[in-house]
Order: C-alpha cells, then structure tokens, then sequence
C-alpha cells in the first residue's frame, strides 16, 4: 500500500475517535450500560462473578472483565467503560477497509469505511455495551477468512479465524452471526472446487466451541430469559433496521452502482465467494428478525449490526470499477459521519437530579428504565415497586422487574416489594416519565389510591416529566 493509504484511514480513524470519545464522555449512561457498570464496579473478580450469575444482565463474562480491566483508567465512567466499544469500532472500521482495498480503489474502500460511522453502528460506538467490540470481532474473522483463503500467512489467518470468533461469541451470543457470511462463501468455493476446506471449517469449529463453554459458565438462566421484554417482531421493524443501518445514502449509492455498471458493461471481477459472503452479512437483519418471530419473541436493532459490515463491503464491491461515482459516494458519507457526528455531541450528561426531584424525598419512580438512570445520577435514595405478577399482568413481561430484583443486592439502589408498600398504606411520591404500559399506575387505581399532579416539566431531553403524590383511601 502507498503513503496515502495510511494517511487516509488514519486521518478517519483520528476524526472517529476524537468525536465519538468526546460524545462518549458528554452522553448519559442508559439502563444497560448502567448493568455494565455495577458489574465492572464489584469490590472483587468473586464478587463481580457473583453478579454475573445472578442473572440480570446474560452478556457473557469476558466483556465484563475486559470492562472491569479498563475501569481502572482514571477519568469520566462514560468515557472510560466506553473505551472497549469505542477501540472496537475502530478495529473494525480498519477491518472494513483492508478486506476492500485488497480488491477495490482507494475512494471505494474509504466509502466502506466511512459508511459504519454515519449509520446505526455509529451509536455504539459509544456504548459500555459489547456491540461494538463485536463489531470489532467480526471484522478481524472477515479479515483472516479472506487472508486464509487467498494463502496469506494461512496458518496465521485460520488461527485468527479461530481467534476472532471465539472471542466474538464470548462477547455475545448474537455473534453467531459472523458464521453466516464465512459459511455463504465456503458454500461457494464449495461449488467451485468440488472439495471442502476442512483446515478453515476447522477453524471456524474450534471458534465456535466457546458457545456451549459460556453458556455453562453462566448457567443461560436469568431474569431476561422470564418472558420478552421488548413488543413482538413485525415486518416493519425490519424496515426501520435497514433504514437506519443504510441511511438515504445506502440505497442511492446501490441504484447509481448498479445503472453505472449496467450502461459501462463493466464488471467488478470480484471473487465470488466475496460477494457472497457481502450479500449474505448485509442480509442478517432477517436472521435476527427470524430468530425474534421463532425463538425470542423480539426483535432488537442492535443484536443485528453486524449486517452494516456486510452492506459496507457490498457498497464499495458495486463501486469497484466506479471511480467518479466512488469518490461521490465517499463525499456523501462523509456527510453522514459529520450529521452522526452532530446528533452525537448534542447530549450531554445530567448535572445531577431530574428538575421535578430536587429537593424531594420518598420518590418512586414509575419506569424501570429510568429508575436505574435516575438512582445513577441522582436522586440515590429514589426507589422502584417491583412486582413481577403483576407487570406481566398489565404489560405482558415481568423482565425489568426480575432484572431489578436481582440486581438489588448488588448495587446500591432501592427496590421494594409492591405488596408490602400496598399493606402498609405508605404515601409517596411518584416520578413518572413516559415508558410504553408503566403497570404501576394502573395498578394503584385498581387498589384505590389517589394521584394528585403536583407538577410537570421537560426535562434535558425534551421530554415530559411529571411528579404525583399517591395517597391511600
């Protein structure tokens, strides 16, 4: 490779760190990355092992202590756990462009580099979540699979394969996802060879070994696993995943790709087993989607990222022989990264209690999501009414309650019985903020208490807050 294809991915590089670790650094910890938190925060490896076992948060323990390794860098949480996804990210944004540039120009390889930052994936970037280490993984499995089977250092490569997947699914389960394109392509050089390549499919076996490995070392039994926690899968769903994994430009670029190859006659001249590895990543929204209808009864966006990979590869694989409408399309990712960008450094962390709360006492706050945001940042003592029958009465899933349940004895926050507050007649105050069926309220009409609006106000976000005070007849 020539000076300028080091100068330019590491000046994309340099941009993406710079503005999403400054964005990691300003943005509010959310529910789960909260989870993270609490578990990388345990005294001891014992005690953070216990609070992996205890089943509110099923990621696998290897993301937790390389969390727990990384807390130990001085600065800001949000930036600091956020490090990991963020390094991984970039891991596999380089990934993204040296599985391209093997076979396609410059301004092509930088497009598919630069497309990952201006879409979904861009979000968890910043995330004290595994996704984007996944991503990460993901791209190094891509990397030595085409290294393995172009010759490249082959013993090197089937053991990064290996390496890579492994690590991947230890990360989490939704990894899996990477077998799909690796096996897509074998399937190709399959017909193509008439013999199979046992020494990679024997990589990719040995990776894989880590899937039973972590579910024994977790037990695969915890409060998320009760009932889903999330509205059932529709089609549109999976719409929104591939407007938001493709943006505008994605779809603008396939069509002009695609009349431009039509009209000049040219064809990239890609290995086959490439382009179906591409085709087939950038389709794993409809696994997930698949696995949400038949198996988990949801569909989450962001188990699916690893499918911005393969549109990324796909891109720059149609704008092979495209070099004017290349360098169009680099251009117009730019603009993406830059708008991503924008959003991303809009936010910023909470100064302390919500506005509604300062100066309150004896709050309970009506949303498990923004309890545990709430207790993070301030007011501590705010509390949270679990009860697990009756959120799946009223909602249909008792998950968050069964997450915050087990989690009570090991962070400090307050989670008390609905029932017994009901049987004492206990007033307090109600926090609420909009969360999709809040079982609580109805539930407290049910049994005869009182709520009196006391205020309401919008908070940092926008968003409208409201104070009650309940009170028994």
């Amino acid at each position: 490779m020539g000076t300028l294809d080091r100068i330019a991915p590491a000046a994309v590089l340099s941009a993406c760190f710079g503005i999403f670790g400054y964005a990691a650094s300003r943005r509010p910890f959310w529910f789960d990355e909260i989870l993270t938190a609490y578990i990388a925060g345990q005294p001891t490896l014992g005690h953070m092992w216990g609070a992996v076992r205890a089943g509110f948060d099923l990621t696998p323990p290897l993301f937790h202590l390389i969390t727990r390794a990384v807390s130990m860098v001085s600065g800001r949480p949000e930036l600091v756990l956020r490090l990991p996804g963020l390094a991984g990210f970039g891991l596999m944004a380089i990934c993204i462009f040296l599985f391209v540039r093997r076979r396609c120009g410059l301004a092509a390889s930088l497009a598919a580099m630069l497309f990952p930052m201006g879409t979904l994936a861009g979000r968890y970037a910043v995330e004290a979540r595994p996704y984007g280490l996944v991503l990460g993984m993901c791209g190094v499995a891509l990397l030595c699979w085409q290294s393995a089977v172009d010759g490249r250092r082959r013993g090197v490569s089937l053991a990064g394969l290996a390496l890579a997947i492994a690590v991947a699914v230890s990360l989490h389960y939704y990894a899996l996802i990477i077998l799909l394109p690796i096996g897509a392509g074998e399937a190709v050089r399959l017909l193509q060879n008439r013999r199979p390549d046992w020494a990679l499919w024997g990589a990719v076996a040995l990776g894989t070994l880590a899937v039973p490995l972590n579910f024994w070392l977790i037990g695969f039994s915890g409060a998320s696993l009760q009932n889903a926690w999330a509205p059932p899968p529709e089609w549109h769903d999976l719409g929104k995943f591939y407007w938001q994994a493709g943006g505008p430009v994605a779809p603008a670029v396939l069509v002009a790709g695609l009349a431009a190859m039509w009209r000049s006659k040219k064809r990239p001249g890609l290995p086959a087993h490439e382009v179906a590895a591409a085709v087939t990543l950038a389709a794993a929204g409809l696994f997930v989607f698949g696995v949400g209808v038949a198996i988990t009864k949801m569909f989450i966006v962001r188990y699916a990222l690893p499918a911005e990979i393969g549109i990324a590869i796909l891109l720059a694989f149609l704008l092979n022989t495209q070099e004017r409408l290349a360098r169009v399309a680099m251009a117009a990712m730019v603009a993406m990264f830059a708008v991503n960008a924008a959003g991303a450094l809009t936010t910023k962390v909470p100064a302390g209690a919500p506005p509604l709360l300062k100066g309150r006492t004896n709050v309970v706050c009506v949303s498990p999501l923004r309890f545990l945001q709430v207790a993070w940042y301030g007011p501590p003592d705010i509390r949270y009414l679990a009860d697990p029958p009756e959120a799946r009465r009223w909602t249909g899933s008792d998950a968050m309650d069964r997450e915050l349940l087990a989690l009570a004895p090991w962070a400090p926050i307050h989670v008390e019985d609905y029932t017994t507050v009901r049987q004492n007649r206990e007033p307090f105050l109600l926090y609420w903020r909009y969360w999709p069926d809040p079982w609580l309220m109805p539930k407290l009409r049910e049994d005869g208490a009182s709520l009196r609006l006391l205020g309401q106000a919008f908070n940092e976000e926008g968003v409208l807050e409201r104070l009650y005070a309940v009170e028994w007849r």
